[in-house]
């Protein structure tokens, strides 16, 4: 394990980072949709299988992108696209909730702005995981990769 470790480079890292980020934005959406403002109103199925899909692409990617080298910048994509359009559903789904607190700024219960300003932090938190995808999409898998490269 621990040379496993010791051959991972920053890209293969970030790629784990973008896991947490999605996980962590995940997390947050479902807690705003599931309680509070939003509480009974259901999920978003689309949401939910794209990020639960782009989790699982990218863990795999992380667990095996130097032994799969001819997927590795196909799942590279299809997981950036993914925490993509995941974000891009996230913030579809608080349309409705932004315009109510921001451009009718009357007679809403404090409740939807809490639901507002806890989707934001959840949207920062997919858009950093898609951050770290295309980051990581210009380094190489392990540190021999690099090595070689360089000489």
């Amino acid at each position: 394990m621990k040379n496993w470790v010791s051959k991972q480079t920053k890209s293969t890292w970030l790629i784990l980072a973008s896991v947490v980020l999605a996980l962590i934005g995940f997390i947050i959406y479902l807690v705003t949709s599931t309680t509070g403002f939003l509480a009974g109103r259901g999920l978003d199925v689309s949401l939910v299988l794209l990020s639960i899909i782009s989790m699982v692409v990218l863990l795999v990617l992380f667990v095996f992108r130097s032994k799969i080298k001819v997927f590795e910048n196909a799942l590279t994509i299809v997981g950036g696209i993914l925490v993509a359009v995941s974000t891009c559903l996230f913030v579809y789904a608080r349309i409705s909730v932004a315009a109510d607190v921001w451009f009718i700024p009357v007679n809403y219960p404090p409740e939807e702005a809490t639901t507002l300003y806890t989707s934001i932090v959840g949207v920062v938190f997919y858009f950093l995981s898609f951050v770290c995808v295309f980051i990581s999409s210009f380094g190489s898998a392990t540190k021999k990769e690099v090595e070689v490269a360089a000489n």
